[in-house]
């Protein structure tokens, strides 16, 4: 376990995203500008039209050999001198989930001398709000990733690098605070995490945990090997905690036996590998949140809020097995149940509240992958695609098919072909 929560203190300041930026820090999906070296300003973008937000790129002075960071205005456009005063810190949360989308920063383009450094002083400390410690003759080929994203009014982030010794002392937490929840999933990187007081407790790879960002923590990995971790920051609100405090809630890790454990990591899993296909991302944080809490006991189990929370989880978990097992034509809704270890009558209910059924969901599902199939491999007939996707009925298939996109299989391989399909099969569909 290398860094646990290297984002517990992520600094919502646009000020601080100015002051730590470096040589490879850009928005995805935006060319970055590259600064010349010198305190200059970013050359001025070109007019854009009438009531059209227009593209603002700030410089990086301090660290004049980086990008600077692009940010795409929905609601006004911003002057350098809105970045130059540091906002309060509701103000300037709320302008990373409006404008913020993913930032990210790796090693790559620093010299390798010079890598740790970088990422030890600019990221870790400035940032992250946290002490770094590698041996010397380590330093020179330590690699780094980190990425970050706004979801639902949360930070999913994900950091791959190489092994260290990581410290969250009362010190960084005075410098850079988080208030927040953390929870994060240990995907590789085993180690020992030491709390205050002698506590402390070993993580191994697939674990997650769960503490308060403005807790010190210290931890030792047990091999040089690189890790991976994502992690989902949630600032504290009245609507998460439900009145209740998480000011001792200590890192720690979810025991593989807690009855929390699958639909927390359902949810978890949906806001931090995308979270684009969530009908209500906020919703999904809170949900999350809260089961957080309750594992960790902060919430009873039995508020009615934990209950809806535990309710979403199971759905999403349930999701995520029909997605997996789609093309099984025997996949029911009783293997589904017995996987996550509740009653049918359970399951039916999880997706009453969703108003879909069963197996209108799982039907969904097949056509989409059916769609996917029948675009990428043409060299399968549709009837091998109707079966290769869990369909044991051609006649449920082209229903199915229809009923969702208004065409043939065929016809809409010929669209994409750019051919039109014959009259006489359109005239069949309709």
């Amino acid at each position: 376990m290398k860094c646990l929560q290297q984002c517990c203190g992520l600094l919502l300041d646009y000020g601080q995203y100015q002051r730590v930026t470096g040589n490879v820090f850009s928005r995805q999906g935006h060319e970055p500008f590259k600064s010349s070296g010198r305190n200059t300003a970013p050359p001025r973008p070109q007019r854009a039209e009438k009531n059209r937000p227009q593209r603002q790129y700030i410089n990086t002075p301090k660290y004049s050999q980086g990008w600077g960071l692009c940010i795409n205005p929905a609601a006004r456009h911003y002057t350098s001198r809105d970045f130059d005063r540091p906002p309060r810190e509701k103000q300037n949360q709320l302008k990373l989930r409006q404008y913020m989308q993913i930032i990210s920063f790796s090693t790559q383009g620093i010299a390798p001398e010079q890598r740790f450094d970088h990422w030890r002083e600019v990221r870790a400390k400035s940032l992250f709000g946290v002490t770094l410690d590698l041996p010397p003759e380590r330093r020179r080929g330590f690699n780094g990733l980190f990425s970050v994203r706004a979801v639902g009014g949360a930070f999913a982030s994900e950091l791959r690098a190489s092994a260290y010794v990581v410290q969250r002392s009362e010190d960084d937490i005075a410098r850079v605070a988080g208030n927040s929840l953390c929870i994060s999933h240990q995907i590789k990187g085993p180690g020992m995490l030491s709390l205050p007081g002698d506590r402390g407790d070993h993580v191994s790879n697939d674990n997650m945990l769960i503490g308060h960002s403005d807790l010190p923590y210290s931890a030792i990995p047990d091999t040089e090997d690189d890790f991976h971790c994502r992690m989902l920051r949630i600032p504290f609100s009245d609507d998460l905690t439900l009145g209740q405090s998480a000011r001792g809630m200590f890192t720690a890790r979810l025991p593989d036996s807690s009855r929390f454990l699958r639909p927390l990591r359902a949810l978890f899993d949906a806001l931090t590998s995308g979270g684009d296909r969530l009908a209500d991302p906020a919703r999904d944080v809170i949900h999350v949140g809260r089961l957080a809490m309750a594992a960790r006991g902060q919430l009873a189990a039995g508020m009615p809020e934990v209950r809806a929370a535990l309710r979403s989880g199971f759905l999403r978990a349930a999701l995520q097995i029909m997605e997996r097992e789609k093309r099984r034509p025997d996949l029911t809704p009783a293997m589904v149940a017995a996987a996550l270890g509740i009653s049918r009558r359970q399951l039916y209910v999880l997706f009453e509240v969703s108003d879909a059924s069963f197996a209108r969901v799982l039907g969904g599902l097949r056509i989409a992958e059916a769609r996917r199939l029948l675009l990428e491999r043409p060299d399968l007939s549709v009837t091998q695609t109707a079966f290769a996707c869990g369909f044991d009925s051609l006649a449920t298939f082209y229903r199915i098919f229809g009923n969702t996109y208004g065409v043939t299989p065929t016809e809409l391989r010929l669209m994409e072909q750019g051919r039109h399909p014959p009259a006489t099969a359109r005239s069949a569909a309709a």
